[in-house]
């Protein structure tokens, strides 16, 4: 079974780059436009192997978006 990723970002070369080494890696990728994107995919349900964000983004950056993440308790290993 492939392992799932999610690329957060908002420059598209460096998330379409980091998409292509994911998936010659084996992952599926999903994409995110945003931070604000991203998290309504998480918490949508589907499980993900990874997720990888950019540090600058337009709606919030890249440490808010991983707090934001580590601050819902459904995804507390």
């Amino acid at each position: 079974m492939a392992r799932v990723a999610l690329v957060t970002g908002g420059t598209r070369g460096i998330g379409a780059a980091i998409s292509k080494a994911l998936k010659a890696a084996g992952y599926k990728v999903q994409v995110a436009t945003n931070a604000q994107e991203g998290l309504v995919i998480l918490r949508s349900g589907q499980a993900f192997d990874a997720v990888l964000t950019d540090i600058e983004m337009p709606d919030m950056n890249g440490f808010e978006f991983a707090e934001s993440i580590r601050a819902d308790k459904r995804f507390v290993a």
